[in-house]
C-alpha cells in the first residue's frame, strides 16, 4: 500500500532523508508504505512520507537513495554472546555434545581472555551484526570485562546491553560466593549509563551453576536497580535431570518456588518445558529468548521438546538471538526467525508461526519481550 502519515510540526534541519525505499513498519495495521522517504533528526525518525514534502521540509539534508530497497526496522539480538567465540569461529568440532562443547572448550577459553581480547570481540561482534541489519545486541553474561566490552559495542555505533560473569559454583573460572558476585553484577549496572546505546543488566549464566541464593539475589538487585536480568536454563535436558536431584522439580517449576520469575527475567532457551513450566512462564509475564540455530547446531533437541511456538500463540513473550559464534553461528537474526519457523512448521504445530508474526518477534516483539 502507499500511505504516509500526518506531518509532524515543521523542523528546520535533518541528518539524513532515507529516500524511496519500501518502508515496512511495526504499527499496529503493518503498513508498508512503497516509494517513501524517511527523515531522520537528532538520531530519530522525524517524519515519512513523499520524498518532495520531506526535501521541502528538511533543505539542504543529505540523502541516501533507497531506491528498489525495503527499509526495515533494526533487528533485536535478544542473546547473542560477544566474547571469545569471535575469535576462535568454527574451531570447536562438531561431533561432540552441548556438555563437552561448552566445558572442554568454550568455559576454559573464557579463563585466559585479556581485556584486549573482550574488547576487540565485542566490537567484531557488533560490527558483524549491523551489516546484518542488527541494531540492538543483549550479551547474556560470559563477559570478564564488560566495561570494555561495552567500549567494543559502542565503538562500532551498536545498541547493547552488558552484564558480567555471575554464577557461584566452586571449580570454574570466576565463580565466586553469592554475595561478592551480586557486589560485582551491581557493579558493572552502576559503572554503566542508565540510558543511552549501552546499558548494563543483571547476568547470570544459569543452568544448575548458580544458588538459590544467588538466584533470588539477583532477581531483587535487577528490582532495585529498576532493570533487567537473564540467566541460561535447559536448552537440552541436562538442566531437567539437575534440579529433580537438586530440588525435587522441575527448573521453572522451581524458580516459581523462589518467587524470581516474573516480566523482568529474561529466560535463555527454556527449551526443555512441560505444561506447568510453559503455564508459569504465561501467568507470571516472564520472556524467553529462542536461539534456533544454536539448539540445532548443538543437537539440544528442539524438535522433541521446543514449545517456543506454542509460547507465542499462548500470547507469552518471546524474543529471538543467536548465541555464540561456536552455536549459532553468526549474528543473523533473520536466519533465526527462518529456523525457528522452519522448526515449528516440521513439527506440525498448529496454526504454524508464519512469516509475519517470525518477523514481529525479530523487531517489536522481540523489543517489548526485553523490556
Amino acid at each position: 500500500m502507499t500511505a504516509f502519515p500526518e506531518h509532524a510540526a515543521p523542523r528546520r534541519q535533518a541528518d539524513l532523508l532515507i529516500v524511496g525505499g519500501d518502508v515496512v513498519t511495526m504499527s499496529a495495521r503493518r503498513e508498508v508504505l512503497t516509494g517513501a522517504t524517511i527523515a531522520v533528526a537528532d538520531g530519530r525518525i522525524a517524519d515519512i512520507g513523499p520524498a518532495e514534502a520531506l526535501r521541502a521540509r528538511f533543505p539542504g539534508a543529505p540523502e541516501l537513495d533507497a531506491t528498489d530497497c525495503v527499509v526495515i526496522p533494526g533487528l533485536i539480538n535478544a542473546h547473542q554472546h560477544t566474547t571469545a567465540d569471535p575469535l576462535i569461529r568454527s574451531m570447536i568440532p562438531d561431533d561432540i555434545d552441548s556438555q563437552e562443547s561448552i566445558f572442554s572448550w568454550v568455559v576454559p577459553l573464557h579463563g585466559k581472555v585479556t581485556g584486549d581480547d573482550d574488547e576487540l570481540s565485542a566490537t567484531l561482534t557488533a560490527a558483524e551484526s549491523l551489516t546484518r541489519g542488527v541494531t540492538t545486541i543483549l550479551e547474556p553474561g560470559t563477559v570478564a570485562h564488560p566495561l570494555r566490552v561495552a567500549a567494543g559495542l559502542g565503538a562500532a555505533g551498536i545498541r547493547g546491553r552488558v552484564g558480567r560473569w555471575g554464577w557461584d559454583a566452586p571449580g570454574v573460572p570466576y565463580a565466586l560466593p553469592a554475595a561478592e558476585t551480586l557486589a560485582l553484577l551491581e557493579e558493572t549496572v552502576r559503572a554503566l549509563p542508565t540510558t543511552g546505546p549501552v546499558t548494563g543488566w543483571i547476568t547470570l549464566v544459569g543452568h544448575d551453576l548458580a544458588s538459590d541464593e544467588l538466584f533470588i539475589g539477583a532477581a531483587e538487585l535487577a528490582e532495585k536497580l529498576d532493570t533487567t536480568v537473564t540467566w541460561h536454563i535447559s536448552p537440552a535436558e541436562a538442566d531437567v535431570a539437575a534440579y529433580a536431584r537438586r530440588a525435587g522439580t522441575r527448573p521453572v517449576l522451581h524458580f516459581r518456588r523462589l518467587g524470581v520469575l516474573g516480566p523482568r527475567l529474561l529466560l535463555g532457551h527454556a527449551v526443555w518445558l512441560d505444561d506447568a513450566e510453559l503455564d508459569a512462564i504465561v501467568e507470571t509475564g516472564t520472556a524467553v529468548v529462542s536461539c534456533p540455530g544454536a539448539y540445532l547446531r548443538l543437537g539440544q533437541g528442539y524438535t522433541r521438546a521446543g514449545r517456543h511456538g506454542e509460547l507465542v500463540r499462548r500470547g507469552g513473550r518471546l524474543a529471538l538471538g543467536c548465541d555464540a559464534h561456536n552455536a549459532g553461528d553468526t549474528p543473523d537474526l533473520l536466519a533465526a526467525a527462518r529456523l525457528l519457523a522452519g522448526l515449528e512448521r516440521d513439527r506440525d504445530a498448529r496454526p504454524v508461526l508464519r512469516a509475519d508474526q517470525v518477523f514481529a518477534l525479530a523487531t517489536i516483539d522481540g523489543a517489548h519481550a526485553v523490556g
